[in-house]
Order: structure tokens, then sequence, then C-alpha cells
């Protein structure tokens, strides 16, 4: 090219194509301001963030790695019943777990069915669920109440309440912890029986009649069923010698839930935000080229 044909490229007027321009830059700029501005973390919770160790692969024990494996493993748009058998007590230890693994299933499209072995259970449900949401970037328009996720409410009666499940799940689950019929959910679509789930997920601070609630549940099943576990600190002992027997995983204590935690990551979903960001700049990009196109041409000529 000419040294007077780039002079000419440089030199002609704006043009609309150009002009153009001005408007989406603007627009971009003041939303991703505002969209930082509004979910930017707070001092504490970046401070917390910083406290959680990192490791590498080669520091997680087996058992943890072939735990997250099979997880990895839940084919997508598939059916998950997680027992949620915690209070309070154990919140810091397993709610952030539950909450990322509730994020990486919705991620996959993986439908969520949530029963509670303990009254406290139900809230901790819904607290996870909202960090989910709130802090795993899925969105509530992507993650619905009846469409992605139910809960089929508390059951009963330590040991019983799993052979109750186990042995009359369909009874059990017609209606949710609404009370609420849940044959027309898509999240109980095609949901008859426990073994209608790709796995049942336990996560506990205690057990039931001394015996972890998924195990019992696994004893009472008359089909088989794929189990994974995660407890806390103190009761580790307690779901030990099921371990490879009863379950087919097992993630107990902070330093296995920290070691799933930062392997189970969150970053590969797109949210709309990400999506308009993205697309603002693909039209961009697209007007500077036709727009340096044009110029180039009308050079030319």
């Amino acid at each position: 090219m000419s040294g007077k044909r780039m002079r000419n490229l440089f030199k002609s007027e704006i043009s609309v194509s150009n002009r153009t321009l001005i408007l989406p830059i603007l627009l971009m700029i003041l939303f991703r301001f505002l969209f930082f501005y509004v979910f930017e973390p707070d001092a504490e919770t970046i401070k917390n963030s910083r406290n959680v160790p990192l490791y590498s692969e080669n520091d997680i024990s087996p058992n943890v790695k072939h735990s997250i494996d099979i997880i990895k493993e839940i084919p997508q748009n598939t059916h998950v019943l997680i027992l949620v058998n915690f209070g309070p007590e154990a919140k810091y230890e397993l709610e952030p777990a539950l909450a990322m693994l509730i994020t990486y299933l919705a991620q996959r499209n993986v439908s969520i069915s949530f029963i509670s072995m303990t009254p406290t259970g139900i809230e901790s449900s819904f607290l996870a669920l909202e960090r989910a949401i709130e802090r795993g970037n899925i969105g509530k328009d992507n993650f619905i109440y009846n469409r992605n996720y139910t809960h089929l409410g508390y059951a009963v009666g330590d040991s019983i309440a799993s052979y109750m499940v186990a042995n009359d799940f369909a009874d059990f689950a017609e209606k949710d912890v609404f009370n609420a019929s849940t044959k027309k959910q898509l999240a109980m679509e095609k949901i008859d029986d426990l073994s209608d789930y790709s796995m049942v997920i336990e996560f506990s601070s205690r057990t039931f009649d001394g015996v972890p609630a998924i195990v019992a549940l696994s004893f009472f099943s008359s089909q088989p069923i794929k189990k994974a576990a995660f407890c806390t600190t103190d009761i580790v002992p307690a779901y030990i010698p099921f371990d490879g027997v009863y379950l087919d995983g097992f993630i107990g204590g902070y330093k296995s839930i920290s070691h799933f935690k930062n392997q189970i990551r969150l970053s590969e979903y797109e949210s709309e935000s990400d999506k308009i960001f993205r697309w603002s700049l693909i039209y961009i990009l697209l007007l500077v080229f036709v727009s340096a196109l044009s110029s180039f041409v009308r050079g030319r000529k």
C-alpha cells in the first residue's frame, strides 16, 4: 500500500460505521463497571478466599480423587438425589462444598432432588442453594424450583426414614416440602424409584441410630444405587468402615472437602452478562473490520 493510500485511509472523515462504534463502547464500559460494582465481593470475603489453600493433584488422596472422578462422570441431563443432613453446626464445613456441587450439577443440566432426615437440613439445603445462585454464577433464571431442582421434604425417623425412602420412595416423593404435587415437576420427570437417580449423595454432620443415612439407604434398597458421601471431621470414623462396601465415593473432613472445592471449579459457566459482553466485543470488531475495509476500498478508488 502506498503512502498516499495510507494517508487517505486515516485522513477520511468519520463514517457512519465509525460513529456507531461510540455507543456500544460506552454502553459496554458502563455495563461492566456497574456489574463489577454491584457484585464485587467485600473485603472479608476476599480475605477468607486467600486463606483457602490451593492443592495440586499430587496432594489429593486417591480416595478423594476417585470420589471427584465419579462425580464428574455423572451424565448430563440426568437426575441426582442429595441427602442434606446437617444444620448450622456444619455450615462452614459442608455448605460451601454443597453449594459448589449444586453449581457444578447445574452447569451440566443435572436436576437435583433434596431430602432432609434432620429438620435443620431443610434450611441448610436452601441456604446452599442461595449461595450457589448468588456466588456460583448460575443465576436465578437458569436454576428454577420445580424445573431444575425440588425439595422432597423431611423424612422422619432416623433409620426408619432411610427404609421409607429406599422402599416407599414413590409415596414419599409424591409431594414436595411445600406440600405440592411433584407429578408435573420437571425436576422429578421420569423419577419413579430411587434407582432412577444417576447418583445419591449425602452431606451429613450426624449418624442415625449410629449408622450414616446413606449406608442405611444402600442397605435397605433392593436395587443397586451409586452413592457418595460428604461428612464433617468429627464423624469421619463412622463412615470409614463403609467406604468401598456401601459407598462408591467418600469425602470427609475439612482437608478432603478443601481438595474437592479446589478441583470442582466454577469458571466454566458463562453467565448472561458474559454473553452480552462477548457479543458486544464481536460486534465492535466486525464494525472496525468493515469500516477499515470500506476506507481501504475508498482509498483504492
